[in-house]
């Protein structure tokens, strides 16, 4: 399958792909997750035939304009949350345009011409994994004031103010060692899945939905949340300590 992925990508796109992984979507076709061999910081999900057939749809575009969507977010997080690692995702990898020039595509290009093209309401993820620390109320303010406010802002100024109405943002928070470990995973990843979902699940995660560009949780429910953190760690550790 890998021999097939390889192929398939370098007819289509015209250079050498390292194909991480594969596993199965349906009876005749399958899933790989991908880096361009000279750019191994964009890492897709793409389909393939199983018959040899070649491509069924990719991720590479989406993966290309999501990474700089994450360089222009990424900053703001770490003011907020000091030691965090953050993966942006730009729409929906089943409603992907398809796009003329992969390799000269920029964020906004692909906003105006190619989504618009398709119709498709555009929506940002941000996924964010943060190092457990001790806090404050004080800081509890500060995050859910950045999460309320600051970063609809952001998105509107810095990607696009139609993406403002529709996010949605994963709060993770792990300890050092799984924060390192999540880094290393997402380099050749490109969702939680197998060990990986398993370890992950050990840890408290804050799901923050906005619609119409505005948070659904209020204060008080972000704040206890956020408080059930050592909840979490004493029944992890009592666990691992088994």
């Amino acid at each position: 399958m890998k021999r097939v992925a390889e192929k398939s990508l370098k007819k289509k796109y015209g250079e050498e792909f390292v194909i991480h992984s594969t596993w199965n979507r349906d009876q005749e076709r399958f899933f790989a997750d991908c880096s361009p061999r000279d750019n191994s910081e964009v890492v897709f999900k793409a389909t393939f035939y199983k018959n040899g057939k070649g491509l069924y749809d990719d991720g590479y575009a989406r993966a290309i304009v999501s990474k700089e969507a994450n360089e222009l977010l990424e900053p703001n997080f770490q003011v907020v949350f000091n030691n965090c690692y953050t993966r942006t995702l730009i729409g929906d990898y089943y409603s992907q345009p398809e796009v003329e020039n992969v390799h000269k595509i920029t964020l906004q290009e692909y906003l105006e011409k190619y989504m618009a093209e398709l119709h498709v309401d555009g929506y940002i993820t941000c996924n964010v994994y943060i190092e457990n620390d001790i806090f404050t109320e004080n800081d509890l303010e500060v995050e859910y004031e950045f999460l309320k406010y600051i970063l609809v802002d952001k998105i509107k100024s810095n990607i696009s103010p139609d993406f403002a109405s529709n996010i949605k943002v994963n709060l993770y928070f792990l300890d050092p060692q799984m924060l390192r470990k999540t880094k290393e995973d997402f380099g050749t990843y490109t969702s939680i899945r197998g060990e990986f979902d398993c370890e992950m699940r050990k840890y408290q995660d804050i799901i923050c939905l906005y619609k119409n560009g505005e948070i659904e949780m209020d204060y008080a429910e972000y704040k206890e949340q956020r408080l059930l953190y050592k909840e979490y760690e004493e029944l992890r550790n009592k666990k691992e300590g088994e």
